[in-house]
């Protein structure tokens, strides 16, 4: 009995084939949980499964062994393989669930089978239409062939015109041939009829061809729209379900493209089978976003067409990182200011993750000067929420401050100003004076900070 050892359990899952074939795995590892864990890193093909279900079954009931089996690994290699799986679990582990999970697989599995089906018959249609093209362009040049005819024709009529007019001309000079020139004449607007009547059927079947041709090519282009979704489709469904900043980035700009371009199909089928809930990890200027999904990565990129998607595939637009940030918090960040506004659509304006920090917080952080002024002009905003960090305007002086002992940093070490930078920061400094005398009644924090600025500045400057 090794329940009451330690085992390394990753060592003992590389001989589990040894003790599976000699049924000796269960009499070995008596406990459940040590169970679990060598099964947890094993690869198990269906032949080592089925025997261990089997010893398995002489030492545990359907509940101990379910709990044996819970973090095992399998490795199958087909659908058929994945049902004999679902089958040992129903008839070994009483677990009744799995026959209507088979049967919810192989309804995947014929809608899949149609989708194929649909897509050859899209294929096939489109080289009949392709086919049908070659022989519009036959038709076409048959057309062309014909406007030479008719441009021949209409000199033809041109030339018999003038003669007709040579006639009438020798009708009056001639009394004696006038019968003669009449007859002429008369077959000459005959000839002339039967050249309009050709000419007029001629141009009804150019009109027709140019019909038949634009119906066309109307219908090639919707199937070489469904060719390019169905490309972008392929692409998405090669990317990794891992997670990782790599994985989320390149199902964002697969995604991101599928929006521009209105290819829902291919963001209902990210969303439809979990692309979007593959995370990542962010820092930024000291600032983590945690447990990113691709909702949160998109406002985070300041991607609203691709949110705006989203929101249309029903994706939970509420949904928060590890730290609590939301796509309030995301939109901020990014600086797009139209994002954020949407995002208040779903969540409020004064949204804080576990931090308690605001929309607000995350513009001063990323000096997202747009942003502030949107909110700190929003009565709605409640602006003196106190995080782990203060208040917006005290994480607002103490970014200042932080330039502010970089410049005196800067000046300590031989750097100097211009004398046409001296002369700029003189101007400012007297209209912060201005402002700080007018204002006299604000708190002694910020008089103080005001200060501190001024004689950093004169410093700068004497």
């Amino acid at each position: 009995m090794l329940s009451n050892y330690e085992i390394d359990s990753k060592e003992s899952a590389k001989h589990i084939a040894s003790y599976i074939e000699d049924g000796t795995f269960f009499q070995i590892f008596d406990s459940i949980k040590i169970t679990a864990d060598i099964l947890k890193y094993s690869k198990l093909g269906l032949r080592e499964v089925d025997l261990l279900f089997k010893s398995g079954r002489e030492q545990y009931n359907s509940n101990d062994l379910f709990r044996c089996f819970h973090k095992a690994r399998v490795h199958v290699n087909n659908y058929e393989e994945l049902k004999y799986i679902f089958t040992l679990f129903e008839e070994k582990l009483d677990f009744r669930s799995m026959r209507e999970i088979s049967h919810q697989f192989d309804k995947i599995m014929q809608e899949n089978q149609k989708l194929t089906e649909q897509y050859n018959d899209l294929y096939n249609k489109a080289r009949e239409y392709s086919k049908k093209c070659d022989e519009l362009q036959q038709k076409l040049s048959q057309q062309q062939e014909y406007s030479k005819i008719i441009s021949e024709l209409k000199s033809q009529i041109s030339s018999k015109e003038s003669e007709i007019q040579k006639l009438q001309k020798q009708l009056k000079s001639k009394d004696n041939d006038i019968f003669t020139l009449k007859e002429q004449l008369s077959s000459k607007d005959s000839d002339f009829q039967s050249l309009k009547s050709q000419l007029s059927s001629s141009e009804k079947t150019v009109k027709s061809l140019k019909q038949q041709i634009s119906a066309n090519e109307s219908t090639i282009s919707q199937l070489r729209e469904k060719d390019e979704e169905s490309e972008s489709l392929n692409s998405l469904q090669k990317c990794s379900k891992a997670d990782g900043v790599e994985n989320v980035h390149r199902i964002y700009t697969i995604l991101s493209f599928a929006a521009q371009e209105g290819y829902m199909e291919t963001i209902k089928h990210a969303v439809r089978y979990g692309y979007i809930n593959v995370k990542c990890d962010i820092e930024q200027n000291n600032y983590r976003l945690l447990g990113m999904n691709g909702l949160i990565y998109a406002a985070y990129k300041g991607d609203l067409p691709l949110v705006k998607a989203f929101n249309k595939c029903d994706v939970d637009m509420k949904f928060r990182t590890k730290e609590g940030e939301s796509i309030i918090h995301a939109f901020s960040i990014s600086g797009n200011l139209e994002g954020l506004k949407y995002a208040e659509n779903f969540l409020s304006i004064n949204d804080v993750n576990e931090a308690d920090e605001t929309a607000l917080h995350c513009g001063v952080f990323f000096l997202r000067l747009a942003v502030i002024q949107y909110l700190a002009n929003n009565s709605n905003v409640e602006k003196n929420i106190v995080s782990d960090s203060g208040t917006p305007i005290k994480c607002a002086i103490n970014r200042s401050r932080i330039y502010l002992n970089l410049a005196s940093y800067l000046d300590d070490h031989g750097c100097e100003l211009t004398d046409k930078e001296k002369d700029e920061l003189r101007s400012n400094n007297k209209s912060s004076s201005s402002s700080s005398d007018s204002d006299s009644e604000d708190s002694t924090d910020r008089a103080i900070d005001v200060l501190g600025k001024l004689l950093i500045l004169n410093a700068l400057l004497n």
